[in-house]
């Protein structure tokens, strides 16, 4: 399983939070019910009779997930945007307009 995505299932349970945020991930609901029974048969998630709560080897996990993701380094952060990039002109290059586009 990715972790990102168990790190977002078990913040949602910690938070009784919704699954907009694995379904935004790009997840479908089949992925989201196999990541779900995975994490019960690891032991993660615990249901009891009126909830549903983390267990404490998935509050274990959980912040081994968050101290993991902390790591990443800076530059992966932001992804450069190629499409507004622009080719480097050099110092001799004379601009010259289309003709059609003066007033």
């Amino acid at each position: 399983m990715e972790n990102k995505s168990l790190q977002i299932l078990l913040s949602n349970v910690v938070n009784n939070g919704k699954i907009n945020s694995l379904i935004d991930l790009g997840l479908n609901f089949k992925e989201i019910a196999n990541l779900t029974d995975f994490a019960i048969q690891e032991g993660f998630i615990v249901i009891n009779a009126d909830q549903i709560e983390l267990s404490d080897s998935g509050i274990e996990k959980l912040k081994e997930l968050r101290k993991n993701r902390k790591n990443i380094p800076q530059k992966e952060w932001i992804v450069a945007e190629e499409k507004s990039r622009i080719l480097k002109i050099t110092k001799d290059f004379i601009f010259l307009p289309r003709q059609d586009e003066l007033p």
